[in-house]
């Protein structure tokens, strides 16, 4: 009897001890439990802002290739407008008869390069006056050049007695 109650009291200590250590194992895998269920629902969350980013961007680049098919569908329409001048006879047609189909050929052309600007970030220089032959100063050797190419200006007696009178 002494025997088995010693074997049933180490048993029972043994059970003691198991399931202590049973409880703090159920205590520390529900903690991880927990912990990866804030790590899911953080997952989820990163995921639905990803999401949403994608989304705005495919918008915008939707919105883009928008504007951008339209401004080619204008440039499109205005260079068909422009094309069949030269088909036509050329003195019936010509660039004077039809500069409204010019304007809007070069407005479209304008608002496409407009638009690729801002979009490189390029700031519009603003168009500078050309200075007429006359005013412009030439340094010697543009001038020793310039002889060169255009020998006709300088010895015809047309060009020289023009060129004194607008001195």
């Amino acid at each position: 009897m002494r025997e088995c109650l010693i074997f049933t009291n180490r048993s029972r200590g043994q059970l003691l001890r198991r399931n202590e250590e049973h409880k703090q194992t159920s205590l520390q895998l529900r903690a991880d439990v927990a912990k990866l269920q804030v790590s899911i629902q953080k997952l989820a969350q990163e995921k639905q802002q990803l999401a949403a980013s994608s989304q705005e961007l495919l918008q915008g680049m939707e919105q883009e290739l928008m504007a951008m098919g339209s401004r080619l569908e204008t440039l499109s329409s205005a260079f068909d407008a422009v094309a069949d001048v030269e088909t036509v006879d050329r003195m019936q047609w010509s660039f004077l008869t039809l500069p409204q189909r010019f304007l809007n050929f070069l407005n479209a052309v304008r608002s496409i390069v407009s638009w690729w600007r801002e979009e490189q970030g390029i700031e519009p220089t603003p168009p500078q006056p050309a200075l007429p032959s006359t005013e412009r100063k030439l340094t010697p050797e543009e001038e020793a050049e310039d002889r060169r190419e255009n020998p006709q200006k300088y010895s015809d007696t047309a060009s020289v007695q023009k060129s004194l009178l607008d001195r």
